[in-house]
């Protein structure tokens, strides 16, 4: 089992808090939709449409129709990443844990998908909700 305890591991805890409270959202069974390297940092970004979705959302949320949200994560500097995945993304779990020498670890896998990231700091980069369209699950 997954631990959804992840908000320790960000350098920034409230722009998640802002929008779900005390309540850490599940990163286990979420799509991985973006995926993008940096060699400023180096820096890897990604991006997971979560299945959660606050039950009291921010006012600035109300303002159009959302269902969904998803958080882009930015790792800090990349000290390894090794990843094997097929050409789509698709579900995946992600974990975050203590690793050697100080860093953190984020584990990605899924069926098509897994990756092991090594770096200094993780940061949450967006939260951002939108409307899903349910039928395009569908097919």
């Amino acid at each position: 089992m997954i631990s959804i305890s992840w908000r320790k591991f960000t350098m920034n805890p409230e722009a998640i808090a802002s929008a779900f409270g005390e309540f850490d959202p599940s990163l286990c069974d979420v799509k991985l939709s973006k995926g993008e390297f940096s060699d400023d940092g180096p820096t890897l970004y990604f991006s997971l449409e979560i299945n959660d979705y606050p039950s009291n959302p921010p006012t600035r949320w109300k303002r159009v129709p959302n269902n969904t949200v998803v958080i882009q994560f930015q790792c800090l500097g990349v000290q390894s990443l090794s990843m094997s995945m097929s050409p789509e993304f698709g579900r995946v779990s992600c974990e975050m844990r203590d690793g050697e020498a100080g860093l953190i670890e984020i584990h990605i896998s899924g069926n098509t998908t897994k990756a092991l990231v090594r770096c200094g700091g993780i940061r949450i980069d967006h939260v951002t909700p939108y409307l899903k369209d349910s039928s395009r699950d569908a097919i």
